[in-house]
């Protein structure tokens, strides 16, 4: 089984326009040039057209640091043409990004990889031919962004074809609770090839995997060899390994709710609405290492993004099906193989709680 867990998903966002029609995300500005947007025309890919007026295809950008990138095939032929990957405040001219265009002293660039890179209110512009070797263009703060997408600008010219959108939190993966010296692998889905390395620091219990010139998303695994060379921890194959992935390098429990159903552990999970003044449910702590397991507890974290639901939510063990008491941490005693725990959470509505009862938090589990 695997013993390398990731407990956050670097994806936030993936559109490769397999699928027609175009998603539920995204939307065209202005709508009246709807019929410029197209799935057909060269199946797999999205295309704009050119018109009388500017075209952008957008969808809503998620928070905090992220990587957006696109993929894309267009070759301006006409000094008044420009497209490109963008970020958009307001139609017609709050918006800014990357463009290829060109006049009668410049010659096209052909870049195929266009990215924006967030990191608080800063973004940097970056452009690449094969994904190797990035191309920094830039950097400007746009703390109005609301949407991110594609521009086409021109009465006539090549259009704008478009192979794949990504958005994901970061360039790096993250891999934690691996013992300093031992060597983090990132190996292609070949079993063999060693696609990127990185030895834990003296002193660190966590390394970090440059993955900003690899293709979104890798297929592999991620493996922990001690300080002789032996494997001692692996995720098995992933075929979804993504920049902002975060890993654990330990045994795990598999998490159910109280419907049976599995609790991701890597993104989120709806807990459901607050109806009166609280709200709790029993989960599942199933023990599938083949190990017997004790004193495993169940904390309240705050939620990754830094929001501060956590201030409502407590934990209890169960008590014969009933909660015990609460607080910020339950632990259960002992979980034999093949067999489960169980744990109460509960949210409570807070007069000055987030709104919407949007309560994001967090739940660390830890098996000594």
């Amino acid at each position: 089984m695997p013993t390398i867990y990731r407990t956050r998903s670097g994806l936030l966002f993936y559109d490769d326009f397999s699928a027609v029609p175009l998603g539920p995300s995204w939307r065209v500005e202005p709508e009246s040039e709807a019929a410029r947007v197209s799935l057909s025309a060269r199946p797999g890919w999205l295309q704009l057209s050119h018109g009388s007026v500017r075209l952008f295809a957008l969808a809503p950008i998620p928070d905090g640091d992220l990587v957006i990138e696109a993929e894309v095939d267009y070759d301006p032929t006409d000094p008044a043409e420009m497209g490109g990957l963008v970020l958009f405040a307001a139609a017609p001219d709050e918006w800014a990004g990357i463009v290829e265009r060109m006049d009668g002293s410049t010659t096209v660039t052909g870049w195929s990889h266009l990215r924006l890179v967030r990191t608080g209110d800063r973004w940097d512009a970056y452009a690449s031919h094969d994904r190797v070797t990035w191309d920094w263009l830039g950097a400007q703060r746009f703390r109005e962004v609301t949407e991110f997408g594609l521009v086409l600008d021109g009465a006539a010219g090549d259009t704008l074809d478009v192979d794949v959108v990504r958005v994901y939190r970061s360039t790096r993966i993250r891999v934690e609770a691996v013992p300093a010296g031992s060597t983090v692998r990132l190996v292609a889905e070949d079993g063999t090839t060693v696609l990127k390395e990185a030895v834990v620091p003296t002193g660190a219990t966590a390394v970090e995997l440059d993955v900003g010139d690899l293709r979104c998303p890798i297929a592999g695994s991620i493996r922990v060899y001690d300080g002789a060379g032996t494997m001692v921890r692996d995720t098995g194959l992933l075929n979804d390994i993504w920049g902002g992935d975060v890993y654990r390098a330990e045994i795990m429990v598999a998490v159910y709710d109280d419907a049976a159903k599995p609790v991701p552990l890597d993104r989120e999970w709806d807990f459901g609405p607050v109806q009166g003044t609280d709200h709790a449910r029993r989960l599942e702590l199933r023990n599938d290492t083949g190990l017997d397991l004790a004193d495993v507890t169940v904390a309240v974290i705050p939620h990754p993004d830094g929001t501060w639901g956590d201030a409502w939510v407590d934990v209890a063990p169960d008590a014969g099906g009933v909660p015990g008491t609460y607080g910020d941490i339950a632990t259960i005693a002992s979980i034999p193989a093949g067999t489960s725990g169980y744990v109460w959470v509960r949210v409570t509505r807070g007069l000055d709680g987030p709104p919407q009862d949007r309560y994001k938090f967090g739940l660390r589990i830890t098996i000594p």
